[in-house]
């Protein structure tokens, strides 16, 4: 109690002891580092750790290098606040497993994420899995990854507007898209919304997506009547033809 950072000499099972840790933390919140692995990731002495009189002051926490360093509060603070990951020493903040725990919050924090990482596949398709659209973020390679472009359309078919050109030319991956939300069609390459039964798909799951349908589909009686079931607003986008019919 005198000099909470006496704790670094105690035995592992004082270091073990909550009552022994936190009464080490009153004294010097930098104690911390001294505790064991597992109190280490212990969300209450980690709050307990940043806590102000008026906030969990990360700032200040990590201000103590030994802190920042240490992967195993690093993680559970960042499960705590995300926003500490900012705080990190450079090297945890190009560890993985602590970003995805960053991702965990919001999976378009990937634009925060170190070059690296946005090429890390793993952590991408965590990522898209959760929010298709994150693969804006993602590294150009990845983008490019016909799989992981498609886990993202299954989670939200308008992500196709940040795949690679070559796989928003690829009638598959488009068909995804489409399926998943309609109004992806306007992310296809002009050969592919002149694509029937893509154009179908598209109208069926969402029929303003007749808006996009190449000029001739738009005047297709089958291909409209489908957008018109799906929204009737959609005939607004029919050849003059078939809105005069």
């Amino acid at each position: 109690q005198q000099n909470g950072l006496a704790l670094e000499f105690a035995a592992l099972e004082r270091r073990n002891d909550r009552a022994i840790v936190q009464a080490a933390m009153q004294q010097n919140r930098s104690a911390l580092q001294f505790a064991s692995a597992e109190l280490k990731r212990d969300a209450d002495l980690i709050r307990s750790a940043a806590s102000s009189l008026w906030s969990l002051d990360w700032r200040s926490l990590f201000a103590v290098k030994e802190l920042a360093e240490d992967r195993n509060i690093a993680l559970t603070a960042v499960e705590i606040e995300w926003r500490s990951w900012e705080l990190l020493s450079d090297e945890l903040q190009h560890d993985p497993g602590i970003f995805r725990a960053v991702l965990e919050h919001d999976s378009l924090n990937l634009r925060l994420a170190p070059e690296c990482l946005r090429s890390d596949r793993e952590l991408v398709g965590f990522a898209v899995s959760r929010q298709g659209v994150a693969l804006q973020f993602a590294g150009a390679d990845l983008r490019s990854d016909r799989e992981l472009v498609l886990l993202a359309l299954r989670q939200d078919g308008l992500a196709l507007r940040f795949a690679a050109e070559s796989l928003r030319r690829d009638r598959e991956v488009a068909l995804a898209a489409v399926e998943s939300n309609g109004l992806a069609l306007e992310h296809t390459c002009q050969e592919l919304r002149q694509d029937r039964g893509l154009v179908l798909a598209a109208v069926s799951q969402c029929g303003a997506a007749l808006r996009f349908a190449a000029g001739g589909l738009q005047g297709d009686r089958e291909v409209v009547s489908a957008a018109v079931r799906q929204d009737g607003l959609a005939l607004r986008f029919a050849s003059e033809s078939l809105r005069t019919d």
